[in-house]
């Protein structure tokens, strides 16, 4: 039998019926976001919008939801893009920035609508399917010592709903 530290995690992102697909195993970490998930009774708060033009509204609409949550950010890009960030205290080793992103049409999610913002850059990310209009970004390297920003690009005049940050 194989065994699991860290614990379990039901699999449902992803499933337009909501169903489990199954059990996995996620890796033991520490998330350095807080309200990464926008479930505080201030939805965005910790979060800072930067770019002109752009703008962020909570979504409660249940399409541009993950299962298990109550809330996303809907990030608008304004002018020539934004990033929507958090300061982030972090150590010099190896992190790895994830999060969901999904477009107003279910579409597929390219770099062309969002990227990692890694020690306050955009960096293009791994983008992977995990169904329903829902992916799943990330972006690995060394983070610097100390407190910077961490979060997501949004490019262009792009919409695109956010969820599910971790670093």
């Amino acid at each position: 039998l194989a065994s699991a530290t860290g614990g379990i995690l039901e699999d449902t992102i992803g499933a337009t019926d909501g169903q489990s697909r199954g059990l996995i195993v996620p890796p033991a970490t520490t998330n350095r976001f807080t309200n990464p998930v926008f479930g505080h009774s201030t939805w965005n708060n910790g979060w800072t919008l930067s770019g002109a033009g752009s703008q962020q509204a909570q979504n409660t609409d249940e399409r541009f939801l993950i299962p298990g949550t109550t809330s996303s950010a809907k990030i608008m890009g304004g002018t020539a893009g934004c990033s929507y960030s958090q300061t982030i205290t972090a150590a010099a080793t190896t992190h790895t920035l994830s999060f969901y992103a999904r477009l107003p049409d279910g579409g597929v999610v390219t770099t062309a609508h969002v990227t990692a913002y890694f020690i306050g850059a955009s960096q293009a990310v791994t983008i992977r399917s995990v169904g329903d209009g829902w992916y799943l970004c990330f972006f690995i390297a060394v983070a610097s010592a100390g407190s910077t920003l961490y979060g997501a690009v949004v490019t262009g005049k792009n919409t695109v709903y956010l969820t599910g940050f971790q670093l």
